[in-house]
């Protein structure tokens, strides 16, 4: 924050916004005050702030940050075991759901 000399640090230190008692920002090149909290700019005219909530012109809202986008974890890849990896586990499974069940020789 660098003042002007129209408008000193002390002057600084004792404003504040009217909306929200929040501090004030000084903008030499644009002769005014502006208080982030009230998205409000209070015009300085002829070194004298003007500080009235009538007097204050709105600041544009700031555009709130876009979440970053997180990428999906990598999954692992499924297992696929195929029927002849284990011949006649197939059979025994469809067997037991069905109730009719086969002896057939445990699979490898």
């Amino acid at each position: 924050m660098n003042p002007s000399d129209d408008l000193p640090q002390r002057t600084l230190d004792v404003l504040c916004c009217p909306v929200t008692r929040g501090p004030l920002v000084y903008d030499d090149e644009r002769q005014e005050l502006s208080s982030e909290a009230g998205r409000l700019a209070f015009p300085v005219r002829d070194g004298i702030p003007v500080i009235m909530a009538s007097e204050a012109r709105r600041l544009p809202p700031v555009a709130a940050p876009e979440p970053p986008v997180e990428e999906p974890a990598p999954r692992p890849e499924a297992t696929v075991m195929h029927a002849a990896a284990r011949p006649g586990l197939f059979a025994r499974v469809v067997g037991r759901l069905t109730g009719t069940r086969r002896d057939l020789p445990p699979g490898p």
